[in-house]
């Protein structure tokens, strides 16, 4: 009970004690400026050492807070722009990470009073000098890690803010060399003040270096070179393409593009069916493209790679499902195994997260047919992967939301662009949806299986809809047609999700309705690509979930050379070649496609060498008409039933 009650004196200082610490603290100078007795407001109470630890903690949490939780959701939105789609988004998440911030320093800062305290107390040793060093010390550590994540941040943000001058750039640094020196002033006030009321009987003597002008001075200097040579470096960035985009001028080719996307598609079955498809095989005997990917198949990212030109890291597609925090409208990917997506699954559980998908609306950087829009060209894009939201404008995007809207009805969620083609398209979606359903019956009515059927017909209904979609987009010439095909995908990975067949008869069956799918898939091609003399038809054949991971891009038209080689030591993609071909310049900064002009005859060469610019710069950020009920549970609940999520 004695040593209970001697421990209960030593913790809580008697009130001449705290007078005498009060007039000690003001007299060092502690007390003078107005962050010092904010953050020392418990130090002159009459309370003991874990009630002024915490009180000390929650007061350099709130600074730490207010100054990085800000920072911290503009570098979310640059890290991830699909995340913050709307400035409520912004308010949240900035509240959200100013608590998160506030309550990790407090924790930290209380923690380190406490065991500061605590070693003072014990320690026979500490001087006022040793008192101020250690002090000195955790605030200049806290000020290094400080002046690093704002630069960090800021490097980050290049992305974000275009144009800047370097006089923005050294106003941002000096902020952030102020703002880490005012952190480390208050960490530092606080562990001072810690030790001196620990030690109320020690003989020291105002000031410490981080309440040195001089020292603040010169470590401030030295704080915002640090961050300067940390910038110049770009450590802790993927540099994505200049958000500045140079001016981009078409030399017209005289040729319209048509680029069809048929996913699952094998090469190696379309060239042991090529007698039984005419259509395709226009383009099977024309100058071929190698596409390939290393990575695990996900439709969003891989068609959006090939989309871009550019790598995930760069055009911001990870994968297919997506997060969704509560209150947010933005989205982050999702993460694949490992402690983070464990997190991600209990915050589902918790009801904290939701399941999302990929969009458009993070995507970085644009896609080719965004490409020749901004050069002046008339472009339509047909269910394509990550396209919705559609940007306004005229541009005529047909997003991979668009079938279900037309099925849903009700006002738009920019699931088409333009506003007024949905009206269109509504009027004469039953028909279409008829013609669909006859077609694809009478395709592959035949087969005995009522599942295999189902699964078969079920794919070529969308594939018709699809391509009756694409028929009529252009009513006037388009420069560019870009129509997206997941039939024989869909089909292929159903068939694998039922499982070995039970006998060599129903294996039999499947293979025959495989094939029946490629010889249906030529009528498709033979109604969006009739041959024509003034234009380019180019087919990108991709292996999808269920096959290899080669593909490639078959091309054929008046100026292709079906003899031509490929560059093999070239960064081989579509992007870059079917731009070229339209008679744009290529971006240099394109990682993974440069214009194949070999595929091409000499003449078209000559007339046509290819044009650089810098960068075609970051995708536009255009949202379209929104006015209706979004699709996202709908829309999750059809991917799921197709296949593509669980």
């Amino acid at each position: 009970m004695a040593d209970d009650r001697a421990t209960e004196k030593n913790r809580r200082p008697s009130p001449h004690d705290i007078d005498h610490l009060r007039e000690r603290l003001r007299a060092l100078g502690y007390l003078d400026a107005p962050v010092d007795r904010f953050v020392l407001g418990s130090a002159t109470a009459r309370s003991g050492a874990v009630r002024f630890a915490l009180g000390a903690g929650l007061r350099v949490g709130l600074i730490a807070g207010l100054l990085l939780g800000i920072s911290a959701a503009i570098a979310l939105a640059v890290r991830a722009p699909g995340f913050i789609a709307t400035r409520r988004d912004a308010i949240v998440m900035a509240a959200v990470l100013s608590a998160v911030f506030a309550l990790v320093t407090a924790v930290a800062v209380a923690a380190t009073v406490m065991a500061a305290s605590w070693l003072a107390r014990r320690s026979t040793t500490l001087t006022a000098a040793r008192a101020r060093r250690v002090a000195a010390t955790a605030g200049i550590i806290v000020a290094l890690g400080c002046a690093a994540y704002l630069t960090l941040w800021w490097t980050a943000a290049q992305d974000l803010f275009t144009g800047l001058t370097i006089g923005w750039n050294v106003v941002a640094l000096a902020l952030a060399a102020g703002v880490a020196l005012l952190l480390a002033h208050a960490v530092s006030v606080v562990i001072q003040a810690a030790l001196v009321r620990s030690t109320v009987t020690a003989d020291i003597s105002a000031g410490g270096l981080l309440s040195s002008r001089a020292f603040l001075a010169v470590f401030g200097l030295l704080l915002f070179a640090g961050s300067g040579a940390l910038m110049a470096t770009g450590a802790g960035r993927d540099r994505a393409p200049d958000a500045g985009a140079a001016p981009i001028t078409v030399v017209p080719t005289g040729y319209a593009l048509r680029v069809l996307a048929i996913d699952g598609f094998d090469l190696t079955i379309g060239q042991r069916l090529k007698a039984d498809l005419p259509a395709l095989s226009r383009l099977l005997d024309g100058a071929y493209l190698p596409l390939g990917s290393d990575a695990a198949p996900d439709p969003a990212r891989d068609w959006t790679t090939i989309a871009t030109g550019q790598p995930p890291e760069v055009h911001g597609i990870a994968s297919l499902e997506a997060r969704r925090a509560v209150g947010i409208d933005g989205r982050l990917p999702a993460a694949r195994g490992g402690i983070v997506q464990s997190l991600l699954n209990a915050a589902d559980l918790l009801r904290l997260t939701t399941p999302a998908i990929a969009s458009g609306a993070e995507r970085r950087v644009p896609a080719f047919w965004e490409v020749a829009s901004a050069a002046g060209l008339r472009t339509a894009v047909v269910n394509w992967w990550a396209t919705w939201p559609a940007p306004a404008g005229d541009d005529i995007v047909i997003t991979d939301r668009a079938l279900l809207r037309l099925d849903t009805g009700g006002e738009l969620d920019a699931e088409i662009a333009p506003a007024a083609l949905y009206e269109q398209l509504r009027a004469r979606w039953p028909s279409m949806r008829s013609e669909a359903a006859e077609r694809a019956a009478a395709q592959f009515g035949g087969i005995a299986d009522p599942a295999l059927r189902a699964v078969m017909t079920r794919s070529a209904e969308i594939d018709l809809l699809v391509t009756h979609i694409a028929n009529r987009v252009d009513d006037q010439p388009l420069d560019l047609l870009v129509v997206y095909l997941p039939g024989l995908d869909i089909a292929q990975h159903n068939l694998l999700q039922a499982g070995a067949p039970s006998s060599v008869a129903a294996m039999r069956a499947r293979v025959e309705a495989i094939e029946a799918y490629y010889r249906f898939l030529n009528g498709v091609v033979g109604m969006l690509m009739e041959p024509s003399p003034s234009h380019v038809d180019a087919a990108m054949l991709w292996p999808g979930r269920a096959g290899s991971r080669q593909g490639g891009m078959l091309l054929s038209g008046a100026p292709i050379d079906p003899a031509g080689t490929v560059c093999e030591d070239c960064p081989i993609g579509a992007a870059g070649t079917l731009l070229y071909l339209l008679g744009l310049p290529v971006a240099d900064d394109l990682r993974w496609s440069s214009p194949q002009t070999g595929l091409v005859t000499r003449e078209f060469n000559a007339r046509h060498p290819v044009r650089r610019i810098p960068s075609y710069g970051a995708a536009a950020t255009r949202p379209g008409a929104r006015t209706g009920q979004p699709l996202d549970a709908e829309a999750l609940e059809r991917l799921r039933s197709l296949g593509y999520i669980r």
